[in-house]
């Protein structure tokens, strides 16, 4: 009985329909859910476990480009797309501080793009310190502190 039922609801309602349910589905794009206010961020530990990662020397960020900017760069280590990393530096453009942006592109020892937040658009083009962070801090643990 069950199968016919399915039978019938895919002839009615046709493949799309019983394809969208397993479909993920971002409901918040833009808005960094991931990131923790409140509590400091920790510096990512590399893939080997036995300590934290290196920040990296970027050259210079694109300018100008509405929600991503790129970092030449001449090592990009242990990154990856999807990790977050904290822009600093003497001058770099303040959108930059904002918080932890997400990998969205790399070009592997040569450059990083980045997802930048909401309204930022770079207009300087300073070097930068890039550095690999979690999604939160192990220290904010049974504080009640957690994703935004």
């Amino acid at each position: 009985m069950t199968r016919i039922l399915l039978i019938l609801f895919a002839l009615i309602c046709g493949p799309a329909a019983t394809l969208a349910a397993t479909a993920p589905v971002n409901l918040a794009p833009n808005s960094q859910w991931e990131v923790w206010s409140g509590v400091a961020h920790q510096t990512q530990y590399n893939y080997q476990g036995t300590g934290t990662t290196s920040p990296l020397s970027a050259s210079a960020n694109t300018t100008g480009t509405i929600g991503r900017s790129t970092f030449s760069v001449t090592t990009t280590a242990d990154l990856s797309v999807g990790d977050l990393v904290l822009a600093s530096g003497s001058g770099i453009d303040g959108c930059f501080t904002v918080g932890p942006m997400r990998i969205v592109g790399l070009v592997a020892n040569t450059s990083i793009t980045v997802r930048t937040y909401l309204g930022c658009t770079p207009t300087v083009n300073h070097a930068t310190t890039l550095t690999m962070v979690g999604v939160g801090n192990q220290a904010a643990a049974g504080t009640g502190a957690g994703p935004d």
